[in-house]
Parts: C-alpha cells; structure tokens; sequence
C-alpha cells in the first residue's frame, strides 16, 4: 500500500483523474450551463493533461494493444452506445415527446411506404404529397426492410442510432491507416461517440442525415486507401442522402484534386454530385417548395428567389456573408464543434484539406436560420463528419505523447461539452417511466384509431398514428369536418372553450385517459378493437 500511494505514476494519474473530477463538478453546480464557462475549465484540465502527456507521466503511452482487442472494445462500444441512446430516444418517443416537425412527418411517411412504397404525407404541408416534393432522399428506402420486420416508429429511432454508432468503425480504420498506435485510436473511437454533434442531434427523433456520418467516414477511408469502386459506391449512397448532398460531395473532389492530386477521380466525383444536384433540385424546386433557397433567402434580394442569384450576390458582397458568420451564436456552435475538437481540424499543413470545411462553413454559419447552427439538430452530421476526419487526419502529427495528450483532453471536452447542451443524458427515459402506466394506455388507444379516417391531432400525437392516411396538426381548418380530433388538453390555451366548440359541432367524446381525448363525429368509423 505504501509503494501504492508514494508512487509517482500513481500520484500522476491521480492528479489527472482529480482535474477531471473537479472540472466536472464546477460544470455541474453552477447556476445556467454555459460552453464558454465550460470551455475554460476544459482549457485548465487540457493544460494538466499536456504537461503530464509530455513527459510521459501517463502510463498509457506504453500500452500495447493488438487489432483483435481494438475490434472487441470497439464492438461494446457501439452496442453500449446503441443500448443507451436507443433506449433514451424511444423512452422520449413513447413519453409523448416527439413533435410532428419531424418525426410525425416520417411516421406518417413509413406508414404509407410499408403499404404503398410512395412516400406520401400529409403532417408535412398539410396536403397530401410524397415527401420528394420538399427533400428528395431515395435514402429512406434502406430503412424500409427493417420497418416491414418491425412497423412501428421507434424501429426508426433505433436505425437512426444504429446508423450513427456505425461510424466508429470506419473512425478506427482511418486512424489505423494513418498509425499503428492503437490506445490513440481507440480514445478517438470514444470521442465520435460521445461529442455532441454526433449525441445531441439523436434527441431530435429521425432525420435522413443520420446516414451521413457512416457514409462520409467510409467514403474518406475508401479515398485514402484508394479503393476507388468502394469510393463511387459511397459518393452515390452519399448522393442518395438528400437534394444538397453534392454539398460534401463537391468539397470531396476538390480535396481529391488538390491534396491527392487524383485530378481525374476528382472531376468525375465533381461532376457526378453536380449533376445530381442539379436533377434533385430541380424535382424539389417543381413543386414550388424550394426548402434551400428559403434559408438562404437573406442573400437575395427583393423580387429575387431561387440559388443562381444568392450565389451571384454572395461573389458581389462577400462582406454580408462575413457579417453572418461572425456573431455570438455561431461562436457557441463552434465551441461546440471544432472548439471540442481543440481546433485541431483546423491544424493540417496543407491549406488544401481545408476544402473539406466548407460543408460546416455553407450549412452551419453561412444562414440565420437558426437550427442550422443549433448543436442539438440533424444539420450537424455531415459537415462535422468531415471535421472528425480532419480531426483524425491532423491529430496524428503531432509527435505521440503531445497527440495523446491533446485526444484526452478532446475526450473530456467533448464529454463536458454535451452534458453543457443536454444535462442528464437520461432525462427522457426518467420522465417515461415517472408515468408508464398512462403513457402506454394512451399508446394502446391511439393505435386502435382506423386508418382511413380524417384526423386532426396535437402537435406531439402525430407520431403515434402512422397508420392514418389523412391527418393534420391541430389547429388546422379547411372547412371540412374531420372524422377524429385527437387532442391533448394540457397543451391547448383555453381548452374549455375549444372542448365547448368540438362538442357543439356534435362530436362526441369517443376515448380518453389522462391527458389525451378523443372525439368522433356520431356517423365516424368507431376505433378498432
């Protein structure tokens, strides 16, 4: 026991494990969480953590590990990870907490797709429409065999987790190709599963971009160890995401020609995604909801609309741009994301990777549409996919004991940074389980209502009714009576007087429990047994 405490590694390793301690309980006790704060205590710890890293302190630079081990540890990794953040998501769905802005959307979507194989909606405008008309993601489709085993929409939540958690491997594989010290390449396997632009996004329900991190990091490794017909496959895949994937695609090629100088392969990508860009777009544009001209619609002007001119005023008054990616909250979000990652993507000796930013720069700190630069939604997984890959790209060199010193340091930062945006990780599957009994009644009833009935439904009951056809987001008013309102008083100002209008029109009150009700037209179809 005495060698035990008079040790100076031991002693060392303390010291570090103390910092790590101490810096989180000060994150966790002040008033309001904030990244700035945060970052500080991240800095003071990253300081602790480099001087000991330096003069190798931490036993962990010799430990040595083989690719077999590597494999296993990563392997529980990535089912804890399932395990957890699965668990969590579907709690929060079947706690009533999922909206319909997006994951009524998509439930409604598959539940059309498993019997039609069209992707029709009618939560997303109010009209019924295929969901092409606002995104175009042939992507979807990879799900749909999964949902037909399991048709429920929580069978999304855990793909999406799925799909996100995948990405630890192709992160291990580069960080193999570039070195053989394994322990770095597992804290770097670590960091991808716990930095928030890969964990607090998963808390927004399902979005298509939870393909991209896999996709994107695949592709990266297929490029670097130059297996180019892997490489195409994924572009494509990449490609399939959504309408504005020729955004990662294009940045890809250029860094291809630059800093690979592969100039053929980098056109052909290059031309593959504009041309695809243009083909998608122009399906989305058709139908007059032209999502991405709207957010950036601050770049043209009056009379103005469409991508052609934004980019024309964007070439004319660079300074305009300047001014909308430098304020406050971009700062947050990059603290967030790069700031996490010790600006190391921003490291690199060639000025030629930094194409691979540009993806973070267009979506996150080009627009004022605000959720684009928000931590916590689906606008993250691609761009800081090419930033982790800068990250591993970068990180590596750096001489050993400065690089392992600088990846845990990106660890607690990173592990810091998303307990700052989300708090208790848990949160959902405690407020699920505080009230299971009437959650899952109220499960039980929604999915007794027929699927050829028209439904007006709150905001947060859409999700759970995938199996109707026709169904709006309350308050919603055509002038045509729906068969079913399916309403959640707590959430209504005013309920009385909504309830008193409802049953005046002569519906009447068909099922309810706690806190949802349901009320029926007296000719409607009754709810199925």
């Amino acid at each position: 026991m005495r060698i035990l405490f008079f040790s100076k590694k031991f002693t060392y390793v303390l010291t570090e494990v103390s910092a790590v301690f101490l810096g989180f309980e000060l994150i966790t006790h002040i008033t309001e969480r904030n990244i700035y704060f945060t970052m500080g205590v991240v800095a003071i710890i990253g300081f602790i953590t480099y001087y000991l890293c330096k003069h190798n302190h931490l036993t962990i630079t010799i430990t040595k590990l083989n690719d077999t081990f590597a494999f296993i540890f990563i392997t529980v990794l990535f089912l804890f990870f399932c395990g957890y953040f699965g668990t969590i998501t579907i709690a929060k769905y079947r706690g009533f907490c999922s909206p319909a802005f997006d994951f009524g959307i998509f439930s409604q979507m598959f539940g059309s797709m498993i019997k039609t194989g069209i992707q029709y909606t009618t939560v997303e405008r109010n009209e019924l429409l295929s969901h092409f008309a606002v995104h175009c993601s042939p992507i979807w489709y990879l799900m749909l065999p999964f949902y037909f085993i399991f048709p429920t929409p929580e069978t999304l939540l855990v793909c999406q987790v799925v799909l996100v958690g995948l990405g630890v491997y192709p992160v291990y594989l580069l960080c193999r190709h570039k070195s053989d010290n394994i322990p770095i390449a597992l804290i770097i396997c670590i960091i991808y599963l716990i930095t928030p632009a890969m964990v607090c996004p998963m808390y927004y329900d399902v979005h298509e971009t939870c393909f991209l991190p896999f996709l994107i990091l695949f592709l990266m490794y297929f490029i670097e160890t130059k297996k180019w017909r892997m490489a195409f496959l994924f572009t494509l895949l990449v490609l399939l995401v959504k309408e504005d994937s020729a955004l990662y695609i294009v940045p890809i090629a250029l860094y291809l020609i630059t800093a690979k100088k592969e100039y053929k392969r980098g056109i052909v990508l290059c031309f593959i995604a504009v041309v695809y860009f243009a083909l998608a777009y122009s399906l989305v544009n058709s139908s007059g909801h032209d999502v991405v001209a709207a957010r950036y619609g601050i770049y043209c002007l009056p009379g103005e609309e469409g991508t052609m001119p934004m980019f024309k005023n964007i070439i004319r008054d660079p300074g305009f741009l300047l001014q909308t990616m430098f304020h406050e909250d971009m700062l947050t979000f990059v603290l967030y994301t790069l700031g996490v990652l010790l600006f190391i993507p921003l490291m690199g000796k060639k000025f030629s990777n930094l194409f691979l930013l540009l993806p973070f720069l267009f979506m996150h700190l080009a627009t004022n549409y605000q959720y684009q630069h928000e931590v916590g939604y689906q606008y993250t997984f691609g761009p800081c996919a090419l930033v982790f890959f800068l990250f591993i790209l970068n990180i590596y060199r750096y001489p050993k004991k400065i690089a392992y010193g600088f990846a845990i340091t990106a660890l607690i930062g990173s592990c810091f940074a998303t307990y700052t945006y989300k708090g208790k990780l848990n949160y959902f599957t405690e407020y699920y389980l505080s009230n299971k009994e009437v959650f899952d009644e109220t499960e039980l009833m929604l999915k007794k209502v027929p699927s050829d009935v028209t439904v007006i439904a709150s905001d947060f009951l859409t999700a759970h009714l995938p199996q109707v056809k026709d169904m709006y987001i309350y308050p919603y008013d055509d002038g045509d009576m729906p068969d079913y309102y399916i309403l959640q008083p707590s959430y209504i100002d005013n309920f009385d007087d909504v309830e008193e209008d409802i049953l005046s029109e002569g519906y009447k009150v068909l099922d309810e429990t706690d806190f949802v009700t349901i009320y029926a037209k007296k000719d409607a179809k009754p709810l199925n047994d």
